[in-house]
């Protein structure tokens, strides 16, 4: 994709230009996020040097921020992928410029908006496949134009060549899922490792294994990943009719093939109990497993889906959509929340409902529960303040009585002279008084969120800081923590905050290669940022000191154990979620007009329980949880209530509904999506988000899970902070606790042959 090309400033013998070969990954840039650009610049006559290639983008305050990297150029055109700061508002533009090697003069430049690119929200899913189809994961970005209410998990998916993913963390952190195809192993090792800590950060590696071909090594000590990958596979010829209700719900049958070579992984799921099934076949081979890596998901599909799986079946003439189908084999993968379905029950629920069966009910979750945990008051300077008081009391007090007095003595002429020279010399005045109301040290507001698996040392934060600055002038404000990993500082708006502008706005210089250093203009106000952060420090651990098992007795399962509160604070509003991840598929072929209740399906079963408090060193016994009670199968919108408007409103003034809900919301039941009879009203609630999908735990709940989230009510910042190598001590906010405990998986229910035709 190619952009007009701009040259600002160029000598008489030389025209350097920048090309804008590609923004964002894909064409994707995210909205308010770091994104990347690829550019191609050509120097055309320059001299030989390293020169500064720069984004600038503007902040909230109106500053620019510039984030720089240096680029050798040599008299050749040059290819290089630039990251920086994507604003908000689409309308905006990003200005792509070229330094002299001094830093000093303009040599060339470009702009781009980011509607130039496919825009991804703060609240929509970005999957990426390594390879050049998307294998049915297009019917995600279908149903965004279809406006279909009950297939409502938009996501943006691209297919992309390993090369096109970007090498700095920041923008590769807006993926959600990674597809990996066929033979299109990341051959260099700087990639896997970049990957490997993409999956530790929370990212979803999916690796469809070639069935002709052991191109990962499997089950040799000196492959790539021998440490996460199955020990071994066995490459086995399935018949084609145990495959076909893996990939699709349609009525389809196999063409000439009567087997498919595929990868089962039997005698890993035995020796690796955290190795959890997703797919069967139905003569009961594993095809498809997943476990854990970090915070993070890794899968491993045995079924090549670029093999002739997707060729070789015959559809009948209702039925309609790429395969593999979103509906029975993405949809498990990426721990979905229903068995979606397809374009051919769409078309039949439409054709033969009485009416159109739109959910009653629809819950939008925004950003309301960050920035009403940050934003609580915005403190302005105090000489602002006192100069607009003064004007406020000029227009009230000062302007009737001039008026008065200039009246009775018939010189109506000097009214306005004297008011602007009374408002004049006033505001001198309250400017200068107006200091002592100023901020007198630097403060922060913040909601964090911080993810920790128990037993690896790590943590993963999220905070939106409202920081506080006194005084004017630029500042650095970077992390005093030296255990950090990885992560980065950007500003960060809520869209819906009220921008206030100022005059005195100035560039801001950032080195591109510390994201966690950002230059601010300070000015007596307060600002925003976002930080996102992995660090070898927790703010707490959990403790298990009574192994974690799950027990059977018929149909009935309860979880047994005991879990300390390592933590020297106590948390509140504490949520308690058993992901049993049962997959449990359709037992027969949905047709056009079906119950309500079989309308959608979870795609795992989950328990939930809530405790008010969780005081520091008590034991939490599993066993005595009441199962009865605890399985609510995921209604969390139940913590929700609904206004006149049909939007989300917090039960509870404090965000801690809307914040959890946000952290679940793959979770949430689906909605209900045919009518069983004429003027049958469905009581269905349809989730839908505006902001937050990196709070989403998402695909990580697909897997066998003990998940313990509390919060942590008047903490300080997870992650300290320095302005200009100074600690920041007053720091007050909220901070969610998430804990993810893997469990062992149980055996996997197995799917059963298709019915008869």
């Amino acid at each position: 994709m190619a952009l007009s090309i701009g040259a600002a400033w160029q000598t008489s013998s030389a025209a350097p230009t920048i090309e804008i070969l590609e923004p964002g990954i894909g064409g994707v840039l995210p909205l308010g996020q770091p994104g990347a650009i690829k550019i191609r610049v050509d120097p055309d006559g320059l001299d030989g040097g390293t020169y500064h290639l720069e984004w600038v983008s503007e902040t909230p305050e109106g500053d620019q921020l510039v984030r720089g990297l240096p680029l050798p150029l040599g008299g050749t055109p040059v290819d290089a992928t630039l990251f920086g700061d994507v604003p908000p508002n689409k309308e905006a533009t990003v200005t792509i410029r070229l330094r002299n090697p001094d830093g000093g003069d303009l040599v060339a430049a470009t702009t781009i908006r980011p509607m130039d690119a496919t825009l991804l929200t703060p609240g929509e899913e970005f999957i990426v496949v390594i390879g050049d189809q998307r294998f049915g994961l297009q019917q995600y970005d279908e149903s965004r134009s279809e406006r279909v209410p009950w297939t409502d998990q938009f996501a943006t998916v691209r297919a992309v060549t390993i090369n096109e993913l970007p090498r700095h963390d920041p923008p590769l952190d807006v993926i959600s899922s990674i597809v990996v195809t066929g033979s299109s192993l990341p051959r260099d090792p700087d990639r896997l490792t970049q990957l490997r800590a993409w999956m530790e950060r929370g990212g979803h590696l999916i690796i469809s294994l070639p069935s002709t071909s052991n191109d990962w090594a499997l089950g040799q000590p000196n492959g790539p990943w021998s440490d996460l990958l199955p020990k071994s596979s066995e490459v086995s010829s399935i018949p084609m009719w145990a495959l076909a209700n893996v990939i699709s719900p349609d009525p389809i049958q196999p063409k000439e093939r009567d087997s498919l070579a595929v990868r089962t992984f039997a005698e890993d799921i035995r020796s690796d109990p955290y190795w959890h099934v997703i797919h069967n076949s139905a003569t009961g081979d594993p095809l498809t497993i997943a476990k854990g890596v970090g915070l993070g998901r890794l899968t491993v599909s045995g079924l090549d889906i670029t093999s002739p799986l997707t060729s070789g079946f015959s559809l009948t003439e209702d039925a309609t959509g790429a395969l593999p189908s979103a509906a029975t084999f993405w949809k498990p993968v990426l721990a979905r929340r229903d068995i979606a379905p397809t374009p051919r029950q769409i078309r039949l629920a439409l054709e033969q409902s009485p009416r159109n069966p739109t959910p009653a009910r629809e819950v939008n979750l925004n950003g309301s529960s960050a920035s009403q945990n940050t934003r609580s008051t915005v403190e302005t300077t105090g000489r602002v303040i006192a100069v607009l008081a003064w004007l406020a009391f000029c227009w009230l007090i000062c302007g009737p009585l001039i008026w008065t007095v200039v009246n009775r003595r018939q010189r109506q002429d000097l009214a306005w002279p004297l008011f602007g020279a009374i408002s004049l010399m006033g505001a001198f005045v309250a400017w200068a008084l107006g200091s002592t109301l100023g901020l007198n040290h630097v403060q922060t507001r913040h909601f964090s969120v911080v993810d920790i698996v128990p037993h690896e040392q790590i943590a993963k934060t999220q905070s939106w800081i409202e920081l506080g600055l006194p005084g004017d002038g630029e500042q650095l404000v970077s992390s005093s923590a030296e255990d950090l990993y990885s992560g980065w500082i950007a500003p960060w708006q809520h869209p819906d905050d009220a921008t206030f502008g100022f005059s005195n706005t100035q560039p801001l210089f950032a080195d591109l290669n510390k994201p966690l250093a950002m230059p601010v203009q300070a000015r007596g106000t307060a600002l925003g940022l976002m930080l996102n952060a992995m660090s070898a420090r927790p703010v707490g651990n959990l403790e298990v000191i009574d192994p974690l098992r799950t027990k059977s007795s018929g149909s009935a399962t309860s979880l047994t154990g005991s879990i300390r509160n390592e933590l020297n604070a106590t948390l509140s509003d504490v949520s308690i979620v058993w992901v049993e991840a049962r997959y449990m598929p359709h037992a027969s072929i949905p047709t056009g007009k079906v119950d309500a209740s079989e309308g959608g399906q979870m795609p795992v079963r989950i328990w939930n329980w809530r405790l008010d408090e969780w005081l520091p060193g008590h034991v939490l016994d599993l066993s005595g949880l009441d199962h009865a009670e605890g399985h609510r199968n995921a209604r969390l919108e139940d913590r929700l209530a609904m206004n006149a408007d049909g939007l989300s409103k917090s039960v509870d003034d404090d965000g801690n509904a809307e914040a959890e809900a946000l952290s679940l919301f793959s979770l949430h039941a689906p909605p209900e999506w045919v009518a069983t009879e004429a003027g049958t009203a469905i009581d269905s609630v349809v989730m839908r988000r505006s902001f937050g999908q990196s709070l989403d735990l998402g695909a990580q709940l697909g897997s066998p899970t003990l998940l313990i989230t509390g919060f942590l009510d008047d903490s300080p910042l997870p992650i300290p902070l320095t302005v200009d190598d100074r600690p920041v001590t007053d720091s007050r906010g909220k901070t969610m606790v998430r804990w993810r405990i893997p469990l062992p998986d149980r055996p996997p229910i197995v799917a059963q042959p298709p019915p008869s035709r």
